[in-house]
């Protein structure tokens, strides 16, 4: 095999015997490249220390010495380790494995190389189109997920619902993996999106679903054409309401003037779960969106994409219309990312965005591996990993260097979101801090079932004074919270759930506040049953009149 090959971060060029990662390239002797090529085109099957010396020796009679030798050298120019292996992996009494994952046509891959628009991180933010060239270590099941769809599709019922903790990725994964990867043409692939839109149902706001929904529609756009010129959110959404097929007819419409059969329109909703979490949502009109998201579902013009968190599957399952997928694949359960993925993750953006890693200078330790070991020992390893990496970019050495000792100031991977939350509350004035509370109490909401909490967002001007804007300002700033406007409104919250799990000051609030919470969420409930049934007056608790 003369052809370059990518495998995990690394670029291989058996012509010259030399790897390189964008950043640098290291050499090899040519018999330590013949058994980096044998063990790469295993394509992660085990290979014997006498099958190597059949292939690369050409003879058995050397003994496992040279094998041996060679490994070692290939794990030092890899800067692999045996005890935590990403690339080649020793197993005892059998033989060798390749690891990292493999990609013997680079051509795209080449095309991505470059990253020049600033961190290549996301920190708590989720990646998107626009950040698809540096989200790396998903590639398998960015190829399940196409699959999964093509399936659907072919089913006559084109939903796919992709399932996950909190933290897992689903975000990430559909806006800048599945999304673009549906956009390009592919081998043998029979659907393909002519464009999509990601409804973030936390965002909601005041809407009622169909409006928010409307307004997601709304800016479906492809080269210079809108789906709904002269529409807006409200009339969009009323003609939703009262029965979608206009608004089918009119997204058929548009693909039927010069798009090949199988073009579609994608819709991703996000953070699904908010349908069953948000109190202010009653059934008859939960059960009224779902049947609109069932049209479109069984219409020849949308592919919809439903992210969910897991914990919430009991409620999913009240429903058939969002079980019913599941016996054709409509059902993604995201596990976290292996070893190997970690390693894409971590070094793959770096290398784009040509930054390197630094060299503990007493263990010789290099940073990238002592992050991929950390993220794999990690429950909260992707928003914790992420963040982290942020951070560590913008704290970089001037010559790109991302450093240990900005990773021990951090507090490494487990403390970095709390820390970085603290340094910002202790730069705030003690009128601004006194404010935190109430803020914690407008981003936090308990499930319906009173067991999980979540984020939502919620109006500026919710906010009580200068001094509470300010402290948002300054969270903001931060990127621990994000600002937004929602329906024309101004929100603010959360930028992850992880803060919710890993900011001391925040779980010490919701662990005291847990039966403000719960009180808070069953009035809401009832509220909102009031509002549904007619406002009766029979709802109110009956209060004897004052007396003299």
């Amino acid at each position: 095999m003369k052809s370059r090959f990518r495998f995990g971060a690394w670029f291989v060029h058996p012509s010259t015997n030399s790897i390189d990662n964008g950043d640098e390239r290291r050499q090899m002797e040519p018999r330590t490249m013949d058994v980096l090529l044998a063990l790469c085109m295993a394509k992660g099957d085990i290979v014997s220390a006498d099958e190597l010396l059949a292939q690369c020796w050409g003879s058995t009679l050397y003994g496992d010495s040279p094998v041996h030798k060679n490994i070692a050298q290939l794990r030092r120019i890899l800067g692999d380790n045996a005890t935590s292996p990403v690339y080649i992996e020793t197993i005892r009494k059998r033989g060798y494995r390749a690891l990292a994952p493999l990609e013997f046509d680079v051509r795209d891959s080449a095309a991505r190389k470059n990253w020049r628009t600033g961190s290549p991180f996301r920190g708590l933010l989720a990646f998107d189109e626009s950040h698809a060239d540096v989200f790396f270590g998903r590639d398998e099941s960015i190829r399940q997920l196409c699959d999964a769809v093509q399936a659907q599709v072919n089913s006559g019922f084109a939903l796919m619902l992709v399932l996950g903790p909190s933290g897992s990725g689903k975000t990430s994964l559909i806006q800048a993996g599945l999304l673009p990867a549906l956009s390009r043409e592919r081998a043998g692939a029979e659907t393909r999106l002519l464009a999509s839109t990601t409804f973030d149902l936390i965002d909601q706001g005041e809407q009622t679903l169909f409006t928010a929904l409307a307004g997601t529609l709304l800016d479906l756009q492809w080269e210079d054409r809108w789906a709904f010129p002269g529409e807006n959110a409200v009339s969009l959404g009323t003609r939703l309401e009262q029965g979608c097929a206009s608004v089918i007819a009119e997204l058929a419409a548009a693909l039927a003037e010069r798009k090949p059969p199988g073009t579609r329109f994608g819709i991703f909703i996000d953070r699904f779960e908010a349908l069953f979490n948000v109190t202010r949502i009653s059934e008859p009109q939960r059960r009224a969106f779902l049947h609109t998201l069932e049209q479109l579902a069984r219409s020849s013009v949308a592919v919809l994409v439903l992210a969910c968190r897991n914990d919430f599957y009991p409620s999913l399952a009240r429903y058939a219309l969002l079980t019913e997928g599941k016996r054709h694949g409509g059902h993604f359960d995201l596990g976290p990312p292996g070893v190997s993925d970690f390693a894409e993750i971590i070094r793959k953006p770096a290398a784009a965005a040509r930054l390197t890693f630094g060299v503990d200078p007493v263990s010789l330790a290099r940073l990238d591996d002592v992050l991929c070991k950390c993220a794999a020992d990690s429950p909260d390893a992707l928003p914790l990993l992420q963040y982290c990496l942020h951070e560590l970019y913008r704290m970089r050495m001037p010559a790109g260097e991302l450093s240990f000792d900005a990773f021990h100031q951090l507090g490494d991977l487990e403390g970095a979101i709390g820390l970085r939350a603290e340094q910002v509350v202790l730069a705030m004035s003690e009128a601004q801090q006194a404010f935190l509370p109430h803020i914690m109490s407008l981003v936090s909401v308990l499930s319906i079932d009173e067991e999980n909490v979540s984020s939502q967002r919620a109006p500026w001007s919710a906010l009580r004074g200068e001094a509470a804007r300010q402290a948002m300002d300054a969270l903001v700033e931060s990127r621990l919270f994000v600002s937004d406007l929602v329906g024309g409104v101004p929100v603010f919250g959360i930028a992850h759930d992880a803060i919710l799990r890993r900011w001391p000051r925040m779980t010490d609030w919701i662990t005291a506040h847990r039966g403000a919470l719960r009180a808070r969420g069953r009035l809401a409930q009832q509220a909102g049953r009031w509002r549904d049934e007619g406002r009766p007056v029979d709802f109110f608790i009956a209060t004897r009149k004052a007396t003299r």
